[in-house]
């Protein structure tokens, strides 16, 4: 069975190596972005076991969403370097599930994302200081299919 300390871990091993155009923020983690101009946000919110025969794999529905920030003053096209950035790190893409709490990392199954959705949540600020804050939504769903032994 594939648990879900597994796939999130696997998932954020998988985007330290495929995702380095800005700071990634976690669940649970703060980070002081004042000084920065862009940064996304990781999180895996959606988990839905799928029906299988009995002999079957476990299968498990997964959405990976990334809400991308920027909050550049004269570089607009920033964001979109972000978004291209993180649909190219998630889409069709095949990640390793592993058990990192045991030596050797046993492989356990693979998480296989599709397409990338996009939502633009941007909006401006009545106050002219803080600028506009650019949110696109990157959404990728997936399903994650364990290995027979």
């Amino acid at each position: 069975m594939v648990g879900i300390d597994a796939i999130v871990r696997s998932l954020h091993v998988y985007w330290e190596g495929a995702f380095d155009v800005c700071p990634t923020v976690h669940p649970g983690e703060q980070i002081d972005v004042a000084d920065q101009t862009a940064w996304v946000e990781l999180w895996i919110d959606n988990w839905d076991e799928q029906r299988r025969r009995e002999d079957g794999p476990e299968r498990i529905g997964v959405a990976v969403t990334v809400h991308c920030f920027s909050r550049h003053a004269t570089d607009i096209g920033e964001i979109q370097r972000i978004v291209d950035a993180v649909r190219s790190a998630l889409s069709r893409q095949l990640v390793g599930i592993r058990d990192y709490d045991l030596s050797g990392t046993p492989l356990l199954g693979h998480l296989r994302l599709r397409e990338t959705e996009l939502r633009d949540l941007t909006r401006a600020h009545d106050d002219e200081l803080r600028g506009t804050l650019r949110h696109i939504v990157v959404l990728c769903r997936g399903f994650v299919e364990e290995m027979l032994s």
